[in-house]
């Protein structure tokens, strides 16, 4: 039977794409794994046995400093059933890490003029209004981005909106349903940013695709990219998703992992409508250097955006944790880390039902963490222990 004969029916996956936080399986498995030190020559056998004690089919890591890599490790297999190995040059699906791309273009397009963080529904849909409920003619951009817009987390896809990847009329008919939840208070919404990617392409008069391109990608030389999953065929040219059925027997988690093949799929159609919340993938190299530009904005050391830009990303609004596509670890997070208190450590996790991904910047220290994964039971957080107490920055 060939992949694609076996290929998964992924419709059920839709319910759970974008994930901000997905969780850790196997939390005890790095008692046996030393993190060493940076520069050690042992990162790469980190990696490896990470994967080794948790089954996982791949996953790649990259460390950096001033956008220069200090190390990068690729373990694992780009299919569960294939002996094809992963590359340091693959692709990888990055979920809801991609919100914080979506809202910094909204930033530069901002700078640029081509509309205000005050901007609302109403004054970019203006001959929707009969077609948009009341209570969401108000809601700004700035809003949506801290998904503070009351707006649910996603709605169903109706069929002629998956067959025609109809994102305008995916989210005017979101923006028609009553508001789940005050906009004083924070709720979590792929609808959100797919509305506010809308938004940003109907300023400039391009796609959200278009727009991400020419006014962030090109400036930022990040060229090794693209929407959706990055191998959709069955060629195993990248890495592929998978899912995961486990059979507990004892102490030991037997985890059996079922690649997944999202050519002519639901879930692929579903991602792309919903794409400005998380349909991005990328290199690492390159992702690394859009982690750069934020800790260089932290810095006050960029041209591309002014400092009050990257404040307005950066920081949540007073009580909150979530700012514009990064949470601001709290207290609590960073002693589930063993990290200083006084740290200032910016992250945001994300998957598809069948990929993971996580984003770590700490300005003062400017320095990038980024880990990917093609499954989507990972969030990497013991991972991320290992390699904080490898940079020699906990407790």
């Amino acid at each position: 039977m060939t992949p694609m004969q076996k290929r998964t029916n992924l419709v059920g996956l839709c319910s759970i794409l974008f994930t901000c936080v997905v969780f850790s399986a196997c939390d005890n498995a790095n008692n046996d794994i030393d993190p060493g030190a940076i520069g050690d020559g042992t990162f790469q056998s980190i990696v490896e046995k990470y994967i080794e004690n948790r089954n996982l089919p791949a996953l790649t890591v990259i460390i950096a400093k001033d956008g220069n890599v200090l190390e990068s490790a690729s373990a694992g297999k780009r299919s569960f059933e294939s002996s094809a190995r992963i590359t340091e040059d693959d692709h990888w699906q990055i979920g809801s890490v991609s919100k914080a791309v979506t809202a910094s273009l909204a930033a530069r397009l901002v700078e640029l003029g081509f509309l205000t963080w005050e901007t609302t529904i109403e004054d970019i849909f203006p001959e929707h209004l009969d077609q948009i409920h009341p209570d969401n003619h108000s809601i700004t951009l700035t809003e949506l981005l801290q998904h503070r817009s009351g707006l649910a987390r996603e709605v169903e896809v109706s069929e002629f909106e998956i067959s025609n990847l109809d994102r305008f009329g995916y989210s005017i008919r979101g923006l028609g349903e009553t508001p789940n939840a005050n906009r004083s208070s924070f709720r979590y919404s792929n609808l959100g940013y797919t509305v506010a990617g809308l938004m940003l392409g109907q300023a400039t008069g391009l796609s959200w695709e278009n727009s991400l391109q020419q006014f962030l990608f090109t400036p930022l030389e990040i060229t090794n990219y693209g929407f959706g999953f990055p191998d959709p065929g069955d060629n195993l040219a990248q890495p592929i998703g998978h899912i995961r059925r486990t059979d507990h027997s004892g102490e030991r988690v037997n985890d059996y992992w079922i690649p997944v093949y999202p050519a002519n799929s639901r879930v692929l159609d579903f991602l792309l409508i919903n794409a400005p919340a998380g349909a991005i993938y990328l290199s690492k190299q390159d992702y690394v250097k859009f982690q750069n530009l934020h800790l260089s904005g932290a810095a006050d050391e960029s041209e591309f955006l002014t400092e009050e830009s990257f404040i307005y990303l950066h920081r949540p609004p007073d009580g909150e944790e979530y700012a514009m596509g990064w949470y601001v670890m709290d207290e609590e997070s960073l002693a589930d880390f063993n990290l200083p208190n006084s740290e200032r450590v910016l992250n945001h996790s994300g998957g598809t039902g069948i990929t993971s991904a996580r984003s770590v910047i700490i300005p003062d220290r400017k320095l990038s963490i980024f880990i990917a994964f093609n499954s989507n039971v990972d969030s990497g957080r013991e991972l991320l222990k290992l390699i904080f107490a490898r940079l020699e920055i906990t407790e």
